[in-house]
């Protein structure tokens, strides 16, 4: 998550973060600092130390997905850890029509369930399809904030496996996806478009839309 902002931009809050507990130690913990350079470092060096301890323990455990529901926070880093459910729609029935083999579900959204991991440092995202057919894990994922509006985007390469495969379909493929976060205020929702390389050779690649939604909210947006 820390890409909404940038490495820059993270790194300059990490040196403020250790110069507030330099001038923490000295004037407010009354560290005796005794002015040589050894010292210094010494008092420098563990401030950064305490600074990347704090860093990690709010920014990758728990403590930052629930750091992420305050609102300013949200603001920033958009609570997206936990459980979503996941509705598909592709162009799979397109490809079918083309070549006369158009079936009655064909046309139907895949539903599917997926988990989030978010911290600071990195999002993974795992997707299983709601009969079990498929799943994919993210192997990439890049989170970016639009300069234009200021709206994340998560962005992301998975792979996806299927222990069975139909005749149409491959054991493993790979595809990319592009979601945009919504906050409206009362709930969280992604939507966007993914794309594969599905049987790619063969012209059965498949690109779509997907949408995420938690599972107490509504199952589509206005």
């Amino acid at each position: 998550m820390y890409q909404v902002f940038g490495v820059k931009t993270m790194l300059a809050w990490f040196t403020t973060l250790c110069g507030a507990i330099v001038i923490i130690r000295v004037w407010l913990l009354g560290y005796q600092f005794d002015g040589s350079m050894a010292d210094g470092w010494r008092l420098i060096s563990s401030s950064i130390a305490i600074g990347t301890l704090l860093v990690v323990l709010i920014g990758q455990t728990k403590l930052f997905s629930y750091l992420c529901r305050a609102p300013l926070i949200k603001s920033f880093f958009p609570p997206i850890d936990g459980i979503w459910v996941a509705e598909l729609s592709s162009n799979w029935n397109k490809i079918q029509e083309l070549q006369g083999k158009l079936a009655e579900d064909s046309a139907k959204p895949l539903m599917a369930h997926v988990t989030i991991k978010s911290t600071l440092f990195f999002v993974r995202m795992n997707l299983t399809s709601a009969d079990r057919y498929s799943r994919s894990k993210t192997i990439h994922v890049t989170v970016s904030r639009d300069a234009q509006d200021s709206s994340v985007q998560l962005n992301y390469m998975y792979i996806n496996e299927t222990d069975v495969p139909l005749s149409t379909d491959s054991p493993t493929h790979n595809g990319a996806a592009r979601l945009n976060v919504h906050d409206d205020g009362l709930c969280i929702w992604m939507d966007g478009t993914y794309w594969t390389d599905r049987k790619w050779s063969e012209g059965l690649n498949t690109a779509g839309r997907i949408a995420l939604r938690r599972p107490d909210a509504p199952s589509s947006r206005e």
